[in-house]
């Protein structure tokens, strides 16, 4: 069974704009057809990482990342943090070409925004798994309600493997493979506003030899700021896992700080 992670209290700077009022009602007009969402959602990946450069370009904060490495009994055994404070070095370069209106997202009114390049470099600088067409497709996606998040509605969204044994060419597509969770997705510009996933059985590396991941479960929330950009204020995953015959848990925390608007 995975394991939970508790979540954190988070500190919001104007608690107006992250909250709805308190009189505030969930809209209960129908949902949107999944496929929308999911091309809605392959548009903004797109344009993310013009975001993550504007969002680089205008703010300060303070970056914290923490990794602890514990025994099978959770006994501590190895911990590393590093603080730094991210200071705008450049003029901000405004991202192009994203409209507020989600029916224009979807329905291509964003133009062509985030580069093949753009995309590389994220992924290869910062380890992400950019969202394609080719990725959504191996996954089941069902919206299961509506709800407030970070002020506003989204879409809370389950998703799992389309089939239980899909083509795999590398270790990523093997985990990818056997990866299922539960995304929120903002409803006017298709943001992943939070999300949550796990891995649903164990993963042998190397037949087993070199070692295995038997649990794993990882959690993010983002803000909107007030020009319209997203950031990611907390991130935390946990790991359990056998490298050759050294069983380990492995916990990981990343926060973003004290954000405050420069330029």
């Amino acid at each position: 069974m995975r394991r939970r992670l508790g979540l954190l209290t988070a500190v919001c700077v104007g608690m107006g704009t992250f909250l709805p009022p308190r009189s505030a009602e969930i809209p209960t007009h129908s949902f949107p057809e999944v496929e929308k969402v999911i091309q809605g959602l392959i548009k903004r990946a797109e344009a993310d990482p013009k975001f993550d450069r504007e969002f680089e370009s205008r703010y300060r904060f303070t970056h914290t990342k923490t990794r602890e490495e514990r025994n099978p009994k959770r006994m501590l055994k190895k911990r590393e943090s590093e603080r730094t404070v991210h200071e705008p070095e450049s003029a901000p370069t405004l991202a192009e070409n994203w409209p507020g209106d989600a029916a224009a997202a979807v329905t291509g009114g964003a133009g062509e925004v985030g580069s093949k390049a753009d995309k590389r470099g994220r992924a290869n600088t910062r380890g992400d798994v950019v969202l394609t067409e080719a990725l959504m497709r191996r996954f089941e996606f069902t919206i299961r309600a509506r709800e407030w998040v970070a002020g506003r509605t989204a879409l809370k969204m389950d998703f799992r493997p389309v089939v239980r044994e899909l083509p795999a060419k590398s270790l990523m597509d093997r985990f990818i493979n056997r990866t299922a969770g539960t995304i929120w997705v903002d409803e006017t510009d298709f943001t992943i506003s939070k999300a949550m996933f796990w891995l649903t059985e164990r993963l042998n590396l190397g037949g087993g030899i070199l070692g295995s991941v038997s649990a794993f479960d990882c959690r993010f929330e983002r803000r909107r700021v007030e020009d319209k950009i997203w950031y990611t204020p907390e991130l935390e995953w946990h790991v359990e896992c056998r490298e050759f015959l050294v069983n380990k848990i492995i916990e990981f925390q990343e926060t973003r700080e004290d954000v405050r608007k420069i330029r």
